[in-house]
């Protein structure tokens, strides 16, 4: 049988989704809510949930800990964090996961998209696993429809939804992580205050003034920025600081 094609303006949505989710930063507790809650209503769902899931061996010879980080949303918006660990001494489910992520090449371009058992023939319910090998990890995505509140999910939704969670994937490869990470994130504050101010155009004299310390400190806040964005020069570091503002890689809570 032949597989539905799917339309231009549908595949559009879900990347313009992902360039979205990466202008909304990197933090999981800022990008995950918006996620799910733009999948409500791309689509038309009850419920969404998108969650880390790490087993974790513990000291206790065959006991685990599962850890579940993420966030879920509802038809009305109302979203809620999800946290918690369980300790399981026969995670089965669980350990399948990690298995197959311990055999996925996490340096294919070719994402592994794992489905996992369709509840009600996945005409309902739409899971997808994203392995993450590197970490140990794996990242789920569900979305979710009440019998027949907006009609049953179709090929075609389960096909966006897995290319969304596989560019979602390709932000958290090994050698992505490694060269993408943002400079911005933990910044020293007296750091961050020093770039936000040249950012707004404050010469280094403004900014001492501003932050009442001595212009020669100011001027080692810049060496050291021009340290942390490997950048030579002013215009370097406004170009670099303005870029990754604006092109977050959306980061894992355990990363």
């Amino acid at each position: 049988m032949k597989r539905p094609q799917l339309k231009l303006r549908d595949v559009r949505r879900i990347f313009r989704l992902v360039a979205e989710i990466r202008r909304v930063g990197d933090e999981p507790n800022d990008w995950r809510p918006f996620m799910i809650k733009e999948l409500v209503s791309v689509f038309r769902a009850e419920l969404v949930v998108s969650s880390e899931i790490y087993v974790l061996p513990t000291s206790d010879n065959g006991v685990w800990n599962v850890v579940d980080i993420g966030w879920g949303c509802d038809a009305s918006g109302q979203a809620w964090r999800i946290e918690s660990t369980t300790r399981e001494t026969d995670p089965t489910t669980y350990d399948i996961l990690i298995r197959d992520a311990a055999q996925a090449k996490s340096n294919d371009d070719r994402v592994p998209i794992a489905p996992a058992e369709p509840m009600h023939q996945g005409r309902s319910f739409i899971l997808s696993n994203q392995h993450l090998p590197h970490i140990n990890a794996v990242d789920q995505l569900g979305i979710h429809r009440g019998h027949g509140d907006a009609g049953y999910f179709t090929e075609t939704d389960h096909r966006l939804l897995r290319i969304l969670h596989a560019e979602l994937g390709r932000f958290w490869r090994a050698d992505v992580l490694a060269t993408t990470r943002d400079p911005n994130r933990d910044l020293a504050p007296r750091l961050r205050q020093t770039l936000d101010q040249l950012l707004e155009g404050s010469s280094e004299k403004q900014i001492a003034l501003s932050l009442q310390i001595s212009q020669h400190t100011v001027h080692n806040y810049v060496k050291a920025l021009h340290q942390r964005f490997n950048v030579s020069s002013r215009g370097e570091l406004l170009a670099a600081a303005n870029k990754t503002e604006k092109q977050f890689v959306p980061r894992l809570s355990r990363e």
